[in-house]
């Protein structure tokens, strides 16, 4: 993917502690410069006080029809231990979907089966 075509009519949103890799490689739209946890924090605090709501049935909705190249599970909690490999699967549009499985809690041979490349740490 060139880095001119990434995301081209998206709002951008970087948070980094560092102030010069902000629209190194991609313009944003905010720049936001800071420790990540504390500027997410806040902006959920902030977010909560204005009496905004998630609308899920929306969320949801956007997410339907979402479809990926790749997929990392990077922690290992029960709700992404309960998701079958055929179930992962269908989130992926390509034919051979990458997973990157860095908790190691899914069997690799299921995934195999369902056509993901694996990777583990």
């Amino acid at each position: 993917v060139r880095i001119d075509a990434f995301s081209p009519n998206s709002y951008k949103v970087h948070i980094d502690i560092d102030p010069s890799s902000i629209n190194k490689n991609v313009t944003v739209e905010a720049p936001l410069i800071g420790d990540v946890s504390h500027i997410l924090s806040t902006l959920i605090t902030r977010w909560k006080e204005s009496g905004s709501k998630v609308n899920n049935r929306k969320l949801s909705a956007s997410f339907a029809d979402l479809k990926v190249d790749s997929i990392v599970v990077a922690v290992g909690h029960d709700q992404f231990k309960r998701i079958s490999a055929k179930k992962l699967r269908t989130l992926c549009r390509s034919k051979n979907p990458v997973i990157g499985d860095l908790k190691s809690i899914y069997s690799k041979e299921k995934l195999k089966e369902e056509g993901f490349s694996v990777i583990r740490l």
